[in-house]
């Protein structure tokens, strides 16, 4: 609240605000990826790991395995790997993406992209020497190489450098390069390469295309759904092109062709604001805004979308509903922090550590379950379920299983199993969380992202800057206005995972001015599989909120003392008022009023300040504007 008094002859009014928390930049976990019956995992050491199927060498060149093409490709019997199995012949990788088809997308140290599996269509990228048969194959995809292949460079010049994210789809490839723009290659058969080619599959990357013909730009995630893709800005925007089917692309098409990038729009037409995170399942789509609100499109066939009833597939996006959360919608209360979504199911993590889940464990080959606390999810669950695991912090997806990170930093599953996609020794579906352990693999942790927001605050309210996740061997050093230094220092070794954050529990002037956060990479070389992460460096200013509200000056306690008129000069005439005698949430509400108008006070069951025989008695209320003054104010 603002505690801006002023005197009155007889009445003291004073301004009340309310804030809410705020959301940064989020990515999916990128060290640990599951796509159609296959996973992988980035260890700490730089080493990779994979299970699951591998009929299309998805898991690349095994530590004593074979090399190269492999023709005449045919499914062999226990051609599945029900343990992880460790990869020989890699570059040093930094993330990791499982398709949703039958290959994998590595990101190396060096910014450049390596791949190996199937290649039918083009889609490990290797360019005029790697360019694809133009069909899959009756039994596995014949031109499959479990050697990894370098991702040439656009229009087949050089290698692609400079990389910052990858994502693979069913039979196509994304990745963001330097200039903040999103390569594509692949099949294009549904338009799923968001730009013309020659043909319908292309070996060669190019960029991805507006309406207007022009690369998108500014892109931060990217993520590739079975024909398509979905892509987040650094505005909050975003952009979806490809395949319609289901709905798929969250917008109308009739302005701009589902071969370019459009903007995913909410259910007025508008498109999405304030988007932080973004993940794709085969059709359908989900994001969280930066009040931890959750948004979902598309295809809705196994109630994967949230809404509450099955079949919703409109053009649009919709908030999620609460389910067994208890809140109308998912993160009215407990704001989402991360989202996943698989072939036809979804999940979310809330800041308190709880994941929910909603759709079907099923990929059309191999059903799975999801243990929850009271219900378990075999079949089409529309609305969200509370899971039977907590203290979650991170999760990332198969096609029809979930991986999820604790904050101990221990990984765990469950969902369907029927190829080994779990890594737990078996493939019988179970239906409950397991741990996933590797020996000589500690789970690698991706570079923590940060960003601080400008805010308007109150007096004597509290506030939480929050800046995402504190991964072991990393340090938060945050500098507050008047000098003092807070340093969260996160031991390589012992702690776990925790939050980065400042909580001003009651906001004093000393308060106000710029907070500025340093996050520092400390892990020895054998704790990370590059060079540390870059050091974040971001600052925020704290200043008082301007209300949207006045007192009128020389308010007077007329008429009699339990009908007093009072009102206060509003800038905006729809604007509601609601008057109190205290300012927190033990106060009695005493009167409304709309706009400027006046309301009538009842001042006999507040005792005045200069007492009840007092002359120059002074009564103090408090007034809130409950329709305006919400949120966060935006530089």
């Amino acid at each position: 609240m603002i505690n801006n008094r002023t005197q009155f002859r007889n009445l003291t009014l004073t301004v009340l605000v309310m804030l809410a928390s705020v959301f940064s930049v989020t990515a999916q976990n990128l060290t640990i990826s599951g796509g159609y019956s296959y996973s992988a995992i980035v260890c700490s050491s730089g080493r990779v790991f994979a299970w699951g199927s591998n009929v299309e060498a998805q898991i690349g060149q095994e530590g004593t395995g074979a090399t190269g093409l492999l023709p005449p490709f045919t499914a062999r019997t226990g051609d599945e790997y029900f343990t992880p199995q460790i990869l020989a012949g890699l570059p040093d990788i930094f993330q990791i993406d499982a398709g949703s088809g039958g290959f994998t997308l590595g990101l190396t140290c060096q910014g450049q992209v390596v791949s190996w599996g199937a290649n039918c269509f083009g889609q490990l990228g290797g360019g005029a020497a790697y360019p694809g048969l133009g069909n899959a194959g009756s039994n596995g995809c014949p031109d499959s190489y479990a050697e990894p292949i370098t991702v040439v460079g656009i229009g087949g010049v050089g290698t692609l450098d400079g990389v910052s994210y990858v994502s693979g789809a069913t039979n196509s490839a994304y990745a963001i390069t330097a200039n903040g723009q999103i390569a594509s290659w692949g099949t294009n058969s549904k338009d799923e390469l968001g730009r013309n080619i020659t043909g319908t599959y292309t070996s060669i990357p190019g960029y991805v295309l507006d309406e207007n013909d022009n690369p998108i730009t500014d892109v931060v995630f990217v993520e590739g759904m079975d024909y398509g893709a979905y892509a987040l800005t650094a505005n909050g925007n975003v952009y979806s092109w490809g395949d319609t089917q289901n709905s798929a692309l969250g917008r109308e098409t009739t302005v701009v062709p589902n071969n370019r990038a459009g903007l995913v729009v909410d259910q007025t037409g508008a498109p999405l604001e304030n988007i932080v995170s973004i993940s794709s399942g085969d059709t359908h789509g989900l994001a969280i805004d930066d009040q931890g609100n959750v948004w979902a499109w598309g295809g809705d066939w196994a109630g994967q979308i949230g809404n509450g009833t099955p079949y919703h597939n409109d053009k649009f996006a919709i908030r999620v509903v609460g389910g067994e959360s208890g809140d109308t919608y998912l993160g009215d209360s407990d704001p989402v922090i991360r989202i996943a979504a698989g072939q036809r199911n979804s999940a979310a993590v809330t800041e308190s550590g709880l994941m929910y889940a909603w759709g079907k464990p099923d990929n059309g080959a191999s059903a799975g379950c999801y243990g929850g606390v009271t219900t378990n999810i075999t079949g089409n669950q529309v609305d969200p379920v509370l899971m039977d695991i907590d203290n979650v912090v991170d999760i990332s997806d198969g096609d029809s299983w979930f991986f999820v990170i604790k904050d101990d930093g221990t990984v765990w599953v469950d969902g369907s199993n029927g190829t080994g996609e779990q890594g737990v020794g078996t493939n019988t579906n179970t239906c409950g969380w397991e741990e996933i352990v590797i020996p000589d693999c500690e789970p690698s942790f991706p570079c923590p992202e940060a960003d601080l927001l400008d805010v308007e605050v109150c007096l004597n309210d509290s506030y939480a800057y929050r800046a995402g996740l504190l991964y072991p061997g990393f340090s938060a050093t945050w500098t507050l206005p008047d000098g003092t230094v807070v340093v969260q220092d996160n031991p390589t070794t012992g702690t776990g995972i925790i939050d980065i954050e400042l909580v001003l529990a009651s906001i004093a002037l000393s308060d106000l001015g710029t907070y500025r956060l340093v996050i520092e990479d400390n892990r020895p070389p054998t704790n990370r599989p590059c060079n540390p992460c870059p050091t974040i460096d971001v600052t925020a200013d704290m200043s008082l909120y301007a209300a949207s509200f006045a007192d009128p000056g020389d308010l007077e306690a007329c008429g009699t003392i339990t009908c007093t008129d009072a009102n206060v000069v509003a800038s905006d005439p729809a604007s509601v008022f609601e008057w109190y005698d205290l300012p927190d949430a033990t106060g009695t509400l005493i009167g409304n009023s709309v706009g400027s108008a006046s309301t009538c006070i009842d001042l006999s069951a507040i005792t005045p300040e200069g007492g009840t025989t007092s002359p120059n008695r002074e009564w103090v209320v408090w007034v809130e504007d409950v329709s305006a003054v919400t949120g966060v104010v935006r530089e």
